[in-house]
């Protein structure tokens, strides 16, 4: 278990590669619902995100509701809240884990 907590910049990319650099952001629409995929904010290098998050923007910088909950993979053990790997928000532009 980690002690300190992890918090990133979110930087808008076009695309992620296999392995996601921290806070690399792709946000796009499909059909009425927008999606956000990122790499995981630990520097693991794994994908998260999907649909189903309110993502507004303002002044370049993106925040969305509701906290991203990441679940452990084989890249990586549970973090300070021993369930998620990595479980935060993105606000103004910044992940900031819980």
């Amino acid at each position: 278990m980690r002690e300190s907590k992890i918090n990133v910049p979110c930087v808008r990319v076009d695309e992620l590669p296999f392995e996601a650099p921290a806070g690399h952001t792709v946000v796009y629409k499909d059909g009425d619902q927008t999606v956000i995929n990122f790499g995981c904010p630990c520097g693991c290098g794994a994908h998260y995100g999907g649909k189903g998050w309110n993502v507004t923007e303002n002044e370049g910088k993106l925040s969305s509701t509701p906290s991203f909950g990441c679940y452990p993979t084989k890249r990586g053990d549970a973090g300070p809240d021993g369930n998620f790997h990595w479980h935060g928000f993105l606000t103004n532009g910044v992940f900031t884990e819980c």
